[in-house]
């Protein structure tokens, strides 16, 4: 139960019982129920946590100082134990505090002391690979930091730690970008690195799942939208046009996210479906951003066409995770077609169908527009349609429905796109300021009438 709305029950009730409306008795029962009596005490807590926090954030700085100091002219044994020592003990203390109640300040405290420690793991690995002088590229400090950390945060099931090892591993793919591309594989363990729409499309969920955090799957998803970009740019087997790639490169994370099921990528028994409704909206936004993008008359005017990629980067094992991907994409939109009610019926509802159209259309458009003939006018033309359908999409199903985020983005998408057609041609400023105002009209007659007919 959320401790604000305790205190303002705690603070209404004292009100109704000081009117009449309620008697001591039901007010004694309502203390026991939502446990008022507890809440100065959780108070006391956090405070004296926040207190707790402050003298070992102090405490660290003056040890880390000493330790500066005296480094250079400490033996290396001396150098190591301590080292090894102080990620130890912060890491046991840090357990022990920890398996307390959850709203107990010493399980908060065993948190920060576990976060400490994970820091403490990479100035391990950092320090003792200086004393040794062991060379090496810093995503390799970067990829094993992370996965040392992402296995005590699966271990512990804390999504904090999880998030840690996310922006580690995000900063050890990022920084071997440029020895991947140019010599096409990275040595040794780093080579996962490579497997990264993998990782973070399939493994990723699961490690969501299991963290039971949307904040983490939300981060995977967005991860995994880039690294599918990277993957295909780096395959150098394919004989393709390029075109191909980038059209399987915009189709394949919004199908992948629309048609994302929680049973499919999942391990036990779920009844519910947790994560759905966030990579639906995901896979909304990035068709929006997508189409909005290609929906100027620029980029097709200046695309007559798309060489081959040289076949110089990659191998036909960074083909499995798009094969992969591209599989299991499919199998979910199968298992999206099947009717639970009718599992020999096959059909889509009608969000779906808008969603698959969509992709469709546009991936015909850029094949023709490179392959076949170009399509300078027809192209943006049927662009700017698909915007507009998607956004009375949008506002029918906010009406619907009555959601707020729905109807405003509709709103919002449809204005934007009225707005940049204006911008984009040669238009006069009387025009362009009468476009302006009835925009700015319509929005605040339409957002007037949804609030007041929900």
């Amino acid at each position: 139960m959320a401790e604000k709305f305790r205190r303002q029950l705690r603070q209404e009730a004292e009100i109704w019982k000081s009117e009449g409306l309620i008697s001591d008795e039901i007010y004694t029962q309502l203390s026991d129920r939502y446990q008022f009596d507890r809440l100065e005490v959780a108070a006391s807590n956090r405070f004296i946590a926040v207190l707790v926090g402050l003298g070992a954030v102090l405490l660290g700085l003056g040890a880390i100082t000493f330790v500066a100091a005296n480094w250079q002219g400490w033996p290396r044994s001396l150098k190591i134990g301590i080292l090894l020592s102080s990620l130890i003990l912060t890491h046991s203390i840090g357990f022990y505090l920890w398996r307390f109640p959850s709203d107990r300040w010493q399980h908060r405290f065993g948190q920060g002391l576990l976060l400490l420690g994970t820091l403490l793991l990479g100035a391990n690995l950092g320090l003792m690979s200086q004393m040794f002088h062991l060379d090496g590229p810093i995503y390799q400090l970067y990829l094993i930091w992370g996965l040392g950390v992402t296995g005590l945060a699966i271990s512990l099931r804390m999504p904090l730690l999880g998030f840690v090892s996310l922006v580690l591993l995000a900063l050890a793919y990022g920084s071997s970008l440029d020895d991947w591309l140019s010599i096409g594989r990275l040595p040794g363990i780093a080579g996962i690195l490579q497997h990264a729409p993998f990782i973070t499309g399939v493994v990723g969920i699961i490690l969501a799942r299991w963290w039971n955090s949307r904040v983490i799957f939300t981060l995977m998803m967005i991860a995994f939208i880039p690294t599918v970009w990277i993957q295909l740019a780096a395959i150098g087997v394919w004989t393709v046009p390029a075109v191909v790639k980038l059209t399987l490169g915009l189709t394949l994370p919004p199908a992948f996210l629309w048609s994302y099921n929680d049973r499919t990528i999942a391990f036990g028994n779920f009844d519910h479906q947790l994560f759905q409704p966030l990579a639906r909206r995901l896979a909304l936004l990035l068709i929006a951003l997508q189409l909005y993008l290609f929906s100027f008359h620029g980029w097709w005017n200046g695309w007559g066409g798309w060489g081959n990629i040289d076949d110089t980067l990659g191998g036909w094992e960074l083909s499995l995770d798009i094969f992969a991907l591209v599989g299991l994409t499919v199998w979910q939109w199968f298992q999206l077609a099947k009717s639970r009610r009718s599992p020999d019926r096959w059909r889509f509802d009608s969000s779906s169908l808008l969603v698959i159209n969509l992709l469709t259309i546009t991936s015909a458009l850029f094949l023709w527009h490179s392959l076949i003939y170009p399509l300078p006018i027809f192209a943006p033309l049927i662009i700017n349609i698909e915007i507009f359908l998607l956004a009375v999409n949008w506002i029918r199903v906010g009406l619907k429905q009555g959601t707020r985020l729905r109807f405003w983005s509709g709103l919002i998408l449809l204005t934007g796109q009225i707005i940049s057609r204006m911008l984009e041609y040669e238009t006069g400023l009387l025009l362009k300021s009468i476009v302006f105002i009835l925009c700015g009209l319509g929005v605040m007659a339409a957002g007037f009438w949804f609030e007041k007919k929900n």
